[in-house]
């Protein structure tokens, strides 16, 4: 196995940055915060923000890198332990998607909630390759279930993160938790599967 590589000041400093700067995009949304809202919460100038990345923009860019890299990995180990079964595989991907954006990290808020054609042009193509690289995911996992004939794979997909993502704009602590969420998806969404034997 390979040896991890020490964390550095200047990747925990990056790591402290990006972790404000979600906090904030998330508090305030993309567009009114600022540079200076980010550096006031971590004392720094803005040129100190400036010296890590060097726009608005670019930040943006990190801190979504950063939110699809924790998202993609917290659903790729759930689907990896739900063994080969396709089934299996969509409901841990369902409830690992559900818990991960009801845990209240900013990352994955800002991932929601900035949607590409809202960023500035000069970085909306990263931010769709982003979410294209989470959106192969379920590609993947849809792509080995048995649906029943006349399912749509690109439809039933798209019904799919539709429906994850819009929980976070719903979702309530006194409802029901996570999970159960994600198991009545599942159930819904068995009705298109065939029959497992």
């Amino acid at each position: 196995m390979q040896a991890l590589s020490p964390v550095t000041h200047q990747d925990s400093r990056r790591l402290a940055l990006l972790d404000h700067a979600a906090a904030c995009f998330r508090r305030l949304g993309y567009q009114a915060a600022t540079v200076r809202d980010v550096a006031r919460e971590l004392g720094m100038t803005t040129g100190g923000i400036y010296a890590h990345f060097g726009s608005k923009e670019l930040l943006l860019t990190a801190v979504y890198t950063q939110g699809v890299e924790q998202i993609c990995q917290h659903v790729l180990a759930a689907v990896a332990a739900a063994g080969p079964e396709p089934a299996n595989r969509l409901r841990a991907a369902l409830t690992a998607h559900v818990e991960f954006l009801l845990s209240g990290g900013d990352y994955a808020q800002v991932v929601i909630r900035v949607l590409p054609d809202d960023a500035p042009e000069t970085v909306r193509a990263d931010l769709v390759a982003l979410r294209d690289r989470y959106e192969a995911v379920f590609v993947d996992i849809v792509a080995a279930l048995k649906l029943k004939r006349g399912i749509d794979r690109r439809m039933f997909r798209l019904l799919v993160l539709g429906a994850l993502n819009s929980t976070q704009r719903w979702y309530s602590q006194a409802g029901m938790p996570p999970g159960q969420i994600a198991e009545c998806m599942f159930t819904m969404l068995a009705g298109s599967l065939e029959d497992r034997k």
